[in-house]
């Protein structure tokens, strides 16, 4: 899967490329992984902790040149992490927090924004194999809203994709209603 990631909001227009790369070992024993600026896969979590998560830990998040524009898209895949199991293919920009005794991760952070978000479009391009199935997901959340200090969410928007070309995806953020 390509995404390039657009956020849309009156007057605020984040614009996230995919064009700054870079290499590093992870784990022991060392795996060369892929990291692009300003996003993050698991897989780089899944190698750090391998020796927790038994099993042998797979690459997620590869460098590509199968673009819509600029030099580089990221091809993300789902594989099986250890005692984690299949682990989506995931490319975010807030931070991934593992916890291993749950066996579950969540996010923090991101890309903060200044008004109300409406859509948000990525191009993505999928190979399925055999029955599998893609979607791509984006959250809108409010730091500190929830019950406890927790992060709430305020929106989400959901694409599912069925098309094997580089296709937009374009993602309604609905609403939420917040109970306090």
């Amino acid at each position: 899967m390509a995404a390039c990631i657009t956020i849309s909001i009156h007057a605020q227009t984040v614009f996230s490329t995919l064009e700054s790369w870079k290499t590093g070992n992870v784990g022991f024993p060392a795996v060369q992984l892929d990291f692009v600026d300003g996003w993050r896969c698991p897989d780089s979590l899944a190698h750090a902790y391998g020796f927790v998560l038994g099993g042998t830990p797979e690459r997620q998040l590869f460098k590509s040149t199968d673009k819509h524009g600029g030099t580089y898209a990221a091809r993300v895949v789902t594989k099986e992490q250890g005692m984690l199991g299949n682990v989506a293919g995931v490319l975010t920009n807030a931070v991934i927090n593992l916890d291993i005794v749950n066996q579950d991760f969540t996010l923090t952070g991101g890309t903060p924004i200044y008004g109300r978000v409406y859509y948000v479009n990525a191009w993505v391009k999928y190979n399925p194999q055999g029955g599998d199935s893609a979607f791509v997901a984006v959250s809108a959340l409010k730091v500190g809203a929830g019950a406890g200090g927790a992060d709430s969410i305020l929106g989400e928007g959901v694409h599912t994709i069925t098309a094997a070309s580089l296709t937009r995806s374009s993602m309604y953020l609905s609403l939420m209603k917040l109970r306090h």
